[in-house]
């Protein structure tokens, strides 16, 4: 269960020596997951876990000047997805979405 904020439960001294030891990392790339890892035990998985949303729900809340922004790691591709219910919605031909993608590589 959330509690707001001025509810939650402050961090006492043993909590930010674990933080601190938490941050004791040998590689830059492990320090993302480290701190995933402390905001889970302390405040609950739902500080953490990324929000389930569908595409249909939130288009409809979309205009030309608040669009959507996919902000993507590495390897991931959402154009098939974007295709699909962009097609169900009657808003594209099958090949304009593949031209998109060709303008944006180097």
């Amino acid at each position: 269960m959330l509690l707001p904020p001025t509810q939650a439960r402050r961090p006492g001294q043993a909590d930010k020596q674990r933080f601190k030891r938490g941050l004791q990392v040998l590689c830059e790339e492990a320090l993302p997951a480290k701190c995933s890892r402390y905001v889970e035990a302390m405040l609950g998985p739902d500080f953490v876990a990324p929000p389930a949303w569908m595409l249909q729900d939130v288009f409809p809340s979309t205009t030309a000047h608040a669009p959507i922004i996919f902000i993507l790691s590495p390897g991931a591709d959402p154009t098939a997805d974007l295709q699909r219910f962009a097609e169900a919605n009657g808003r594209i031909a099958g090949d304009s979405c593949q031209e998109l993608h060709n303008t944006m590589l180097p």
